[in-house]
């Protein structure tokens, strides 16, 4: 524990806010197990500070305590009457987690509060591929088109649209919407979508598709490589 944090706890062990900073200043010297001690001090002091509930639930989830972080981030958002910064991290753990129907409904309430969180509609579509749920993915992924507005970005969303549809085995609909996106590029997935869809719809021709496990993989890139550029855009 650092020196100063010890000397402001023991001159009064009831400052919520001095344990708090004693679990930070632990937090970043990566003792994780002696900042979650710490917040939790501060949480029993004030159970309804926001700060101190999210602080414990992080340091709980780096712990592995995914039911405690969880469970912790609730009453903050409850607490908070659905901020979205305390939604985005408690869909941020649930995701990690892999908790996909809980994660799906908080990404849900997000959009519907932002709903032009760019980020949370990504994450309603790729959730809702998770879970199965073709037409959801191909709503989402149609709305993520209107509402992300970058240069080139279009494209992320189109080929979501295609993923859903091919899923989903509407092989008609699913070649229209490749060959709409040919209008947005026409790099190497997007023309070998365009292949897979004519060859479920039509039949092989001439030279074989590419398999729909390596499409998969690469479109699975290339949602990461979408998330990622929206997370950095963020972090600036």
């Amino acid at each position: 524990m650092s020196e100063s944090g010890e000397i402001a706890v023991h001159a009064d062990p009831d400052d919520a806010g001095a344990w708090r900073q004693l679990g930070l200043a632990a937090a970043e010297s990566g003792r994780v197990g002696e900042a979650v001690q710490a917040f939790q001090r501060a949480v029993l002091l004030r159970p309804t500070d926001l700060d101190n509930l999210v602080d414990l639930a992080n340091a709980s989830f780096a712990l592995g305590r995914v039911d405690e972080a969880v469970e912790l981030l609730r009453r903050a958002v409850d607490l908070s009457s659905d901020s979205p910064p305390l939604l985005a991290n408690l869909l941020e753990v649930l995701t990690a987690a892999g908790r996909t129907e809980a994660a799906l409904e908080v990404a849900s309430r997000l959009v519907g509060l932002e709903s032009k969180n760019v980020r949370a509609v990504l994450t309603v579509a790729e959730l809702s591929l998770s879970a199965g749920d073709n037409p959801a993915a191909l709503r989402a992924f149609t709305y993520l088109r209107r509402v992300d507005d970058h240069d080139g970005h279009a494209i992320y969303a189109a080929h979501g649209q295609v993923t859903a549809l091919l899923r989903d085995e509407r092989w008609r609909a699913a070649l229209e919407a490749a060959i709409d996106a040919t209008r947005l590029n026409r790099y190497q997935l997007t023309t070998d979508l365009l292949s897979y869809a004519a060859t479920k719809l039509f039949g092989p021709r001439g030279h074989p598709c590419r398999p729909w496990e390596e499409l998969e993989s690469a479109l699975a890139a290339e949602r990461e490589e979408h998330r990622r550029l929206h997370d950095e855009e963020s972090a600036a």
